[in-house]
């Protein structure tokens, strides 16, 4: 199984206090899960991504400047389509994950890397 969870899970921020929240949350049940079923051989693991899909690009029209706001804190300088977050989680799924259990992988193009949120 893999949960979505957020980079924002990792951080607080005083205008997505439920969303933070919600995610870091995420986050504790696939800690959770991941221990309580795997001696019966059931993997879960949490992808967190940032800024991909069509909610930040909705997001971006409505404020001007975020999208690039958000690709300036980013290394690689651009947000993620969505088969960059598909293409970890199939990873995850797969024979390939077999010893992967109770983690979480951050697909956010290096921004946790060098910034906070």
């Amino acid at each position: 199984m893999v949960l979505i969870s957020s980079i924002e899970g990792f951080f607080g921020s005083s205008v997505l206090t439920a969303y933070c929240a919600s995610k870091g949350g995420v986050l504790g049940v696939m800690r959770s899960l991941a221990q309580r079923f795997a001696v019966e051989g059931f993997r879960v693991n949490a992808v967190c991504p940032r800024c991909g899909g069509d909610a930040h690009a909705r997001a971006g029209v409505r404020l001007p400047g975020f999208r690039e706001q958000i690709e300036g804190r980013t290394p690689l300088q651009r947000i993620s389509t969505p088969d960059e977050i598909a293409r970890p989680i199939r990873f995850l799924l797969s024979s390939e994950a077999s010893f992967i259990t109770g983690a979480h992988l951050t697909v956010d193009g290096g921004m946790t890397a060098v910034t906070a949120i």
